[in-house]
């Protein structure tokens, strides 16, 4: 089974690869513009990810309501929206998963701001190739979801205690 996720932002970091495998990240950049720009720039990018890695399961990051950045929320609501129409229009379900499922997953617990150290760290460790924290995150986001689909994943971060 493969899986696509992607962390949606202006700089989206995207990880695909066979459950089975090891996945591979990249980053996309959105060009510059108005939020329907984008949004639209989103839907593009993703039907070309689709067309060109003919994924089996889809996911993203579950954007998070931040009331202290409204226009930051509208944006993150409006790139899931672009994803999920663009997904349903060419058969896909998308799967979310909120930052603390994947945090939880992939590092266990940890201090207080130090999640993308984190993160990047356990990527080093399993020798999964990133080039920045974006790549890290959806490297994380692929593995909460492959363990989610129950489909091998690797051991939970941090143990039971």
């Amino acid at each position: 089974m493969k899986i696509l996720f992607g962390d949606l932002a202006t700089q989206s970091g995207f990880a695909v690869g066979e459950h089975n495998g090891t996945p591979v990240a990249w980053t996309e950049k959105l060009a510059p513009g108005d939020h329907a720009q984008r949004f639209l720039g989103m839907a593009l990018v993703f039907r070309r990810l689709i067309a060109e890695h003919r994924p089996d399961k889809i996911g993203i990051e579950a954007p998070y309501l931040d009331m202290t950045a409204p226009d930051a929320a509208r944006f993150l609501y409006g790139m899931r929206g672009a994803v999920l129409l663009t997904a349903r229009s060419l058969g896909y379900d998308v799967h979310e998963v909120e930052i603390g499922r994947i945090r939880k997953h992939f590092i266990g617990k940890h201090p207080k701001g130090q999640a993308k150290a984190r993160t990047m760290d356990r990527c080093r460790v399993l020798k999964w190739d990133y080039a920045n924290d974006d790549e890290a995150d959806a490297l994380a986001g692929w593995e909460t979801l492959r363990g989610l689909l129950k489909a091998s994943s690797l051991p939970v971060a941090g143990g039971l205690f």
